[in-house]
């Protein structure tokens, strides 16, 4: 179901990203909110020390990008920020997953990579050529989710 609406997503915004961008960003959050309850379960015990660093680390990078973009959003703040919300979840949810493997983690940070560079070069700054690694990043991190969710399921059929 990610898949699908992450293909429904580019779908919307190579039609027409610019005035369809919002209901490609809700193709995308509910991508994300697929990948999250595809990532089910979770890691019970979340005070041990490296849980609390990553999430620390990606509360921060969400901190720090919102506070780049911030003032670049307009009327489109609350939207980008529940996505940037959902996309910093999903991307935890790849280390706080039960099934959590490096495939799904580094699908999880190549992801937000993906949308951090969109919304850099969209709502911060303009970056020269960013297309080719918005695309590399951002289909890397669908197989690497895929090899990742893969690997899981081989591994919980043991």
């Amino acid at each position: 179901a990610g898949l699908v609406f992450s293909a429904c997503g580019d779908f919307i915004l190579d039609y027409d990203r610019g005035n369809w961008f919002i209901f490609g960003l809700g193709a995308f959050f509910i991508a994300h909110l697929c990948y999250l309850a595809s990532l089910k379960p979770y890691v019970r015990n979340l005070k041990q020390t490296r849980y609390l660093l990553i999430t620390l680390l990606y509360v921060s990078y969400g901190g720090l990008m919102l506070w780049l973009l911030a003032s670049g959003l307009g009327e489109l703040f609350v939207p980008v920020v529940a996505y940037m919300s959902i996309l910093l979840l999903m991307g935890l949810a790849t280390v706080l997953s039960d099934k959590s493997n490096i495939w799904l983690v580094v699908g999880g940070i190549s992801f937000v990579l993906s949308d951090s560079l969109i919304g850099f070069d969209k709502f911060y700054m303009p970056i020269e050529n960013v297309h080719l690694a918005i695309m590399v990043s951002y289909y890397f991190a669908q197989l690497a989710l895929l090899i990742g969710f893969l690997k899981a399921k081989k591994q919980y059929q043991k």
